[in-house]
């Protein structure tokens, strides 16, 4: 008899772990998941292209004195290339797409256009201008592959 109530006594047991092992592990209720809100993809995407390196002054300064620079190393290298002079005068579509490189779009089809047609006179006229970036020079940068320099002056001799 005691053998039986041991085997009885036994199985409750095991019964009532197994019940409270299936009702702790199994048939636990799911947690609840925390949705986070998603941005729209566009403004995301807006944010990533604000989101950029601005540049200090002395950059700005370098990067402009550099397209300064390789306007008019274009201007010199075409003048030799192509010979023009006041006999021979520019082509500026084939400079035009040299230009682009350092000047956007409008500023190379007007302002260096007509450089380009005085450019090759012959005469005793510099026409590299020797900026003071000291004096009312500023800049903006809203864009990380755009510069806008509004404000600088070159030194009048």
């Amino acid at each position: 008899m005691i053998k039986i109530a041991i085997a009885v006594i036994s199985s409750f047991i095991i019964a009532a772990g197994g019940y409270i092992g299936y009702k702790e592990f199994i048939k636990a209720k799911p947690k609840k998941q925390v949705s986070v809100p998603k941005e729209p993809e566009n403004q995301v995407q807006q944010e990533e292209k604000n989101s950029f390196v601005k540049l200090n002054e002395r950059e700005v300064k370098k990067i402009l004195q550099h397209h300064i620079d390789g306007i008019f190393d274009v201007f010199q290298r075409a003048g030799k290339t192509y010979g023009w002079n006041n006999a021979n005068p520019a082509d500026f579509s084939k400079i035009r797409p040299e230009l682009l490189k350092y000047a956007t779009e409008s500023f190379a089809d007007t302002t260096l256009k007509k450089l380009a047609a005085n450019y090759y006179c012959e005469c005793d006229v510099s026409f590299k201008p020797d900026i003071e970036y000291d004096v009312r020079f500023s800049f903006e940068q809203n864009k990380s592959d755009e510069l806008k320099t509004p404000h600088y002056n070159p030194l009048q001799k």
